[in-house]
């Protein structure tokens, strides 16, 4: 101790002190540390509640974060899925270049529904997949010839904000065939098949049997509806989901306004006597329910299928008895949509319904504005 040290050189007797009164005065010196200059302090650390505010703070920092993050992704997953649609519309464009300006059939059939090939399978030799050149277009969909072809996944018609979940192993889920997100325009009618004139009432681009011409589409190019989102199917029948279900409405609604009523005045029954639930099962046949849409209805809301009997199931009867087959998304606020010329617009659930239709149509002559 340093007062002791000094003791030392001082008399003898001097140095006599009283030992309290010694160690008290020692005792009023900081140490020193053995071998350093500097005085050692005693460890402080974090005490409990210190602790405790900072996981607080942390933790509210990742819950105004994480929101944030998530919808930077889900934005990133949107721009993909329009570009998704953007490639589908350019390789139109240049099947157009090569077919004198006419379109790809809305679904090909020979009266028996054995030849039903989809706008996407004819457009898929120019989006560079070589799944086209295993294709058999003179035969049936279903013929094993087709099963590699119809059991090929085919990336840009998915969704990267969707998710298959047709995966029980009953046959409507087709689970030997690859799923598809994206629908051509059938127009803005019900899309009912006419078997006594074999035509199908609509006026979009992709129609059953009718080659379209790109000069017929007098709407305009940019007011037209090509293709729009769809979602998966859930593949359960006793579980109602909107949008993604069809419902069953009476055969007695003829007209799209008629439809438009009945299903916008619809309440909703689950059960496979009630709704249908496998939209985008395949993407290989040209019909309603997986490949084609109409407008209808407003984008994310219910679509109805015109069925009298509850014996028939409602997939079939919205491919040829007609109905409404919506566009939807898993996007928050709209769906994506593709123009005849090729660009990608996203729409909100909120459009006008009169645009939403006029958008349907290829020479309705409604006038259609930007913003929709």
């Amino acid at each position: 101790m340093e007062i002791w040290t000094q003791c030392i050189t001082l008399d003898k007797e001097s140095c006599k002190l009283n030992k309290r009164v010694f160690l008290m005065t020692a005792s009023s010196y900081p140490c020193r540390s053995e071998g350093k200059g500097t005085e050692s302090r005693p460890p402080h650390g974090f005490t409990l509640v210190e602790l405790l505010v900072v996981v607080a703070i942390i933790g509210i920092l990742t819950g105004l974060l994480l929101p944030a993050v998530q919808s930077a992704r889900e934005s990133g997953r949107r721009m993909h899925c329009a570009n998704n649609l953007h490639q589908m519309g350019i390789a139109v464009q240049n099947f157009l270049a090569v077919s004198d300006g006419v379109f790809p059939l809305g679904r090909m059939t020979d009266g028996d529904d054995s030849l039903l090939w989809s706008p996407h399978s004819q457009i898929l030799c120019y989006l560079e997949d070589t799944t086209y050149n295993r294709i058999h277009f003179n035969l049936a969909t279903t013929d094993a010839s087709n099963a590699q072809a119809r059991g090929t996944q085919i990336p840009l018609f998915l969704c990267p904000s969707d998710f298959n979940r047709m995966t029980a192993n009953v046959a409507a889920n087709q689970l030997g065939c690859a799923k598809n997100n994206y629908k051509g325009n059938g127009g803005n009618d019900t899309g009912e098949w006419i078997s006594a004139t074999s035509t199908e009432q609509n006026n979009g681009i992709f129609v059953t049997n009718v080659p379209v011409r790109l000069a017929g589409v007098t709407d305009g190019a940019a007011h037209t509806a090509l293709f729009a989102e769809a979602v998966l199917g859930d593949g359960d029948d006793n579980h109602i989901e909107i949008p993604g279900d069809w419902f069953r409405i009476d055969t007695s609604n003829t007209t799209a306004s008629q439809v438009y009523a009945a299903c916008t005045g619809l309440a909703p029954q689950s059960g496979e006597d009630h709704q249908f639930s496998r939209s985008g099962r395949n993407w290989v046949n040209g019909n309603y329910v997986v490949t084609r849409y109409n407008h209808v209805m407003p984008p994310n809301t219910q679509s109805c299928a015109r069925c009298q009997s509850s014996a028939t199931e409602l997939g079939a009867t919205a491919n040829n008895a007609g109905g409404a087959t919506n566009a939807s998304s898993r996007h928050p606020g709209g769906v994506n949509l593709v123009l005849v010329d090729a660009s990608a617009q996203f729409i909100s659930n909120d459009v006008a319904p009169a645009v939403w239709s006029a958008l349907g149509s290829r020479d309705g002559g409604e006038v259609v504005t930007w913003p929709w």
